[in-house]
């Protein structure tokens, strides 16, 4: 599954690009996201546990005015994944 284009099914073995970045502004805060994958997600149709992804990182950057939180997802098997945040 790619998270820029989610499709219904995503195919066995699909590898995922890079996601991309959203700002916006509400009121007087501004905010940013920035989300990547490197090395990009592995799908595997075959895995038996949520989530489905046996490899790859997803990272998320967000910027609330000048304070940046980061929050990096390593999927390293089937269902298997470590969340940091820094």
């Amino acid at each position: 599954m790619c998270i820029s284009h989610l499709p219904r099914r995503p195919t066995r073995g699909k590898l995922c690009p890079r996601i991309g970045t959203s700002s916006w502004t509400r009121g007087q805060r501004s905010y940013s996201l920035t989300v990547t994958t490197n090395p990009p997600l592995h799908y595997n149709a075959s895995c038996t546990a949520a989530p489905r992804f046996d490899a790859g990182k997803l990272t998320a950057v967000v910027v609330r005015n000048s304070q940046t939180v980061t929050v990096t997802i390593e999927f390293t098997a089937c269902g298997e994944y470590t969340v940091t945040r820094s």
